[in-house]
């Protein structure tokens, strides 16, 4: 047993404190948060579980949707059904899993980008999607976690920064 004293507790680091789903202040908090989701893309994600993968994946797909406000990781354009897709940055072959902080929320064509080693595909999306700097660092990041390496493709090409 342990005095009372001894006892100390600390607020959550990344939320703020009155986000409290049992009081009326936190859930209006938390509504307010998602007032930039598209509340229709949300709904057929919900009632169109991709077949075949894990519970885990269907309920984490929903949850980068909301955290990421319904927009591409990479690029910040709203997404549109048909045009979302979910990116595991450590792939299935390498060991990654389906847990929420391996998968991210990107545009089709930006997945494209993301496993191209070819220097006319990527030179074709990049003009495509006109990328600042910061979003070919964020491009590049994944792309190295795909473990795509000069010695495994001749032809692969690291994004330049402008």
């Amino acid at each position: 047993m342990l005095p009372i004293a001894y006892v100390q507790t600390k607020p959550p680091k990344h939320r703020a404190r009155n986000w409290c789903i049992y009081a009326p202040e936190g859930r209006a908090a938390v509504h307010k948060s998602l007032e930039k989701v598209n509340v229709n893309i949300l709904h057929y994600l919900m009632e169109n579980p991709v077949q075949g993968k894990s519970i885990e994946y269907n309920d984490n797909r929903l949850a980068l949707y909301c955290a990421q406000q319904g927009k591409c990781a990479i690029t910040g354009q709203p997404l549109v059904i048909g045009d979302i897709h979910y990116h595991h940055k450590t792939r299935r072959a390498d060991g990654g899993d389906d847990k929420y902080s391996n998968l991210v929320l990107i545009k089709q064509d930006v997945h494209i980008l993301l496993h191209a080693v070819h220097a006319e595909t990527i030179s074709y999306y990049l003009q495509k999607f006109s990328l600042n700097s910061r979003q070919k660092d964020k491009l590049n990041r994944l792309r190295k976690r795909l473990n795509l390496t000069l010695s495994k493709h001749k032809d692969f090409v690291v994004l330049k920064k402008i």
